[in-house]
Formats: C-alpha cells, structure tokens, sequence
C-alpha cells in the first residue's frame, strides 16, 4: 500500500509527501519495492534529490535488511556506471559494514572516500566510533 501511495505522490509531483513517506517507511523498518524505486529515482532526479534518494535506499533496503551483499552490488554499480557516491551514501555503507562488524572494510572505505575526493563529515565519524565502542 505504501509503494501505490508512493507511486501517486511521484506522479502528481508532490516531492515533500514523497519523502515525507519515504522517511515514515524506511523509519518503520518497511522497504521501497524494486518497481517504485526508478520512479523515486527520475522523480528525485528532477528535484535535486537523488543523492538523498540513494543513501535512503541503500541505508533501508539493504543495509537494514541485513543484505549488505546486495547492498554492496548496488554501490559498486554506481561505480561501474560513473556516479561517485557523496557522504551521505558512504556513512550508508561505512553503517552496514560496522554493523556487521566489518571495521576493516568500514575503515577501507573510508580511505575509498578520500581517493575519490569525497569529505567524511560528523556523521561518518560519528558512526563509526558509536559502531566501534559497541
């Protein structure tokens, strides 16, 4: 039902009930179906929200899912495909990798972030020493 609704706001163009429902289902634990998804992509798209799309995607489809493979392939898709993820999808990632207890691979791709000219912020700090001291 979530996903119709979704679909209607994208459709009428009402980006703020959009992601005022994206938020209100990835916040409850529910995931975007892979079909609503590319219409949240070309829609965010056109109000300069994609990014934001993308690091609210992985972060609640996959990450919190606990599929962080699949989350992994879509990342590294991005990649593949000339899109440099920004710090918002990086945490995402660096998140699920501590979540797992990855701190390597976490602390790899945080290294990953600078040769790709992206600057950790708070929130990545943040993370990982919260993921650390657990």
């Amino acid at each position: 039902m979530h996903n119709l609704v979704m679909n209607v706001f994208a459709q009428c163009g009402e980006l703020k009930a959009m992601w005022r429902l994206l938020e209100e289902m990835t916040d409850k634990g529910l995931t975007v179906s892979g079909r609503t998804f590319p219409l949240l992509v070309c829609t965010s798209g056109q109000g300069g929200l994609r990014w934001r799309l993308v690091e609210r995607f992985i972060k609640s489809s996959y990450v919190a899912a606990g599929e962080f493979d699949e989350a992994q392939k879509f990342f590294d898709e991005m990649l593949v495909r000339g899109q440099l993820p920004n710090v918002y999808t990086y945490n995402s990632m660096i998140c699920g990798l501590c979540t797992l207890g990855k701190f390597d691979k976490a602390c790899s791709l945080l290294k990953d972030m600078d040769s790709h000219g992206c600057t950790p912020n708070f929130s990545v700090y943040s993370t990982l020493v919260s993921r650390l001291r657990s």
